[in-house]
């Protein structure tokens, strides 16, 4: 009678970790960002598992920045109206190549930030680069807005 018991409950316990792995995989369909992105908290850059200290927008040694040909495609998608308000985070980091960083220091409930630099420096201090605010909605993110430093529209017509 117990080996009947330990039997089913061995059962029960296979049954249960089954569900759960299949409902954590789930169907890959996710709009999702990407989670190998690095995030700035105000203080530090974190990327790829390292903390870097900063002083102001300075990134970290070895940071792969955009080649600036693709940065500024991906730029131009988000300006000339190919990512709209209906675009998906990835279909952003797809037109720039890269994930982004996630900008974790900027909080505002139901939205997201990323930013994506190129390898062209606009200041001594800076890189040209791009803020891009995602709507987020359960596991849906959304483009929404951007702002940028260093290049804008003109730039890219």
């Amino acid at each position: 009678m117990m080996k009947k018991s330990t039997a089913k409950i061995a059962l029960v316990l296979c049954l249960m970790l089954l569900t759960v792995c299949l409902t954590a995989c789930g169907s890959g369909g996710s709009d999702e960002p990407a989670g190998k992105a690095a995030a700035f908290t105000g203080e530090k850059y974190i990327y790829e598992g390292s903390e870097y200290a900063i002083k102001t927008e300075e990134m970290p040694e070895g940071y792969p920045y955009i080649a600036n040909d693709q940065f500024t495609a991906g730029f131009k998608a988000i300006v000339d109206g190919t990512i709209t308000t209906a675009s998906a985070y990835s279909d952003v980091a797809k037109a720039f190549g890269d994930d982004g960083i996630k900008m974790a220091g900027i909080k505002y409930d139901g939205y997201a930030y990323y930013s994506w630099y190129s390898d062209k420096d606009y200041t001594s201090d800076t890189k040209v680069h791009v803020l891009v605010t995602f709507k987020v909605s359960g596991d849906k993110v959304t483009y929404y807005a951007y702002s940028s430093e260093g290049i804008n529209a003109q730039d890219v017509k």
